[in-house]
């Protein structure tokens, strides 16, 4: 062989070892990125459940506290209605906590907290009235949809 292509052989050697190392060094990134995406799924599922751990607890101290006669209707069904929309039940097990929907969609649109303050007499006892018509119409459903909701979150009930 003569010097040339000696010269040639060994520059494509270095171009093949260069590029076998530029491969290596990609796939490290994709490597270290695939272990960080994989942490970072496992951190998304921990806090995710600790939500859903918090929402849980959440929904049985309302249910209790309900069914203590120490919180009203509205106010119950205000805080479960948004609470259970973010559990995954299937559509049987919301089916047996509709009241809670019902009595919530009668109440949602009346003023409460400050708003409630603020509002002169009239309205005031206008939306109580209201509000306590609303509780009379859907109590025995919806202390029987409390009941189930609250069975639905209970550590021994499996979704």
């Amino acid at each position: 062989m003569t010097t040339p292509l000696w010269i040639a052989l060994g520059v494509g050697v270095l171009i093949i070892i260069k590029l076998i190392l530029l491969a290596l060094h990609l796939w490290k990134k994709v490597w270290a990125q695939e272990a960080k995406n994989a942490s970072d799924i496992e951190k998304l599922k921990a806090e995710q459940a600790e939500n859903q751990a918090y929402i849980i607890e959440s929904i049985q101290v309302i249910c209790k506290t309900i069914q203590n006669e120490d919180m009203n209707l509205s106010e119950g069904a205000i805080r479960l209605k948004v609470l259970s929309d973010n559990l995954p039940f299937s559509d049987d097990e919301r089916a047996s906590f509709t009241a809670i929907e019902a009595l919530y969609l009668e109440v949602s649109e009346l003023d409460t907290h400050e708003n409630r303050k603020n509002l002169d007499k009239k309205e005031r006892m206008k939306q109580d009235l209201k509000r306590h018509k609303a509780e009379v119409k859907h109590q025995d459903a919806f202390l029987a949809a409390v009941e189930n909701l609250s069975n639905a979150v209970s550590p021994t009930h499996t979704h």
